[in-house]
């Protein structure tokens, strides 16, 4: 049983960025087969994606292909999408930033729309690899609070990236098994003598994120997480 959290570190803003442009006149999508992934049912080639660039509310020119963490949208708000607009929407899971920007980067991926954490947002902006947001299109930009809607450091301007969900992270912990007096550190991780004598002796896991677990590791060692220091 997972309890409450141990330290507030760092709200990690996930956003909805659009790789390629959704709408156009391109009438020559291919269908997706069983098994194939939103990458390969692509139904627009790169040079079609940079020259339709024009997109109205509500209009759409083919299926959507989502790449996307996994459980990070309800099965039934798709669903609900598809019946909507009448196109089938083919989502792909990543376990990692790292995992998903190369395939992003190496270009022509065949999705429309990713899911990436605010620091990878400003890596693909720099490196030129997704197209600004077409804000006309997204009517439901006025549902963003205020503090999320500009001025955010990894897109400032709001021109690539849309905030989706945000969050902190920290520890969860069985008390079952360390007890009702647990301190809330991160030195049941970091320090063994210390997760031993709490009974977690190698009994934790991380995620799979080299920004997180190192920003553990210099909170716990008393740094800043943001730290840009190579020392």
């Amino acid at each position: 049983m997972m309890k409450k959290s141990l330290l507030r570190l760092f709200a990690v803003f996930l956003t909805l960025s659009l790789f390629a442009a959704a709408c156009g006149d391109d009438e020559s999508s291919d269908e997706t087969t069983a098994g194939e992934s939103a990458a390969e049912a692509s139904s627009t080639d790169a040079s079609t994606a940079e020259s339709d660039d024009s997109c109205v509310a509500g209009e759409t020119d083919g299926d959507l292909n989502l790449y996307n963490w996994s459980e990070y949208i309800d099965p039934d708000l798709k669903t609900q999408f598809e019946e909507e607009f009448g196109v089938t929407v083919n989502e792909d899971n990543y376990d990692s930033n790292e995992a998903m920007q190369p395939i992003i980067s190496a270009g022509n991926s065949g999705y429309d729309l990713i899911v990436p954490s605010d620091y990878m947002v400003s890596i693909l902006i720099e490196l030129g690899d997704i197209a600004p947001i077409q804000k006309d299109a997204v009517p439901n930009l006025s549902n963003l609070a205020d503090e999320f809607a500009s001025g955010l450091p990894y897109d400032p301007d709001a021109e690539y990236s849309v905030p989706y969900q945000w969050g902190t992270t920290g520890l969860g912990v069985d008390l079952a098994v360390t007890g009702e007096d647990v301190p809330q550190t991160w030195g049941l991780v970091f320090d063994a003598d210390l997760a031993a004598e709490y009974g977690l002796d190698g009994a934790f896991t991380l995620l799979n994120d080299p920004r997180e677990t190192m920003g553990a590791a210099l909170k716990y060692l008393g740094y800043s997480l943001n730290t840009t220091s190579e020392d």
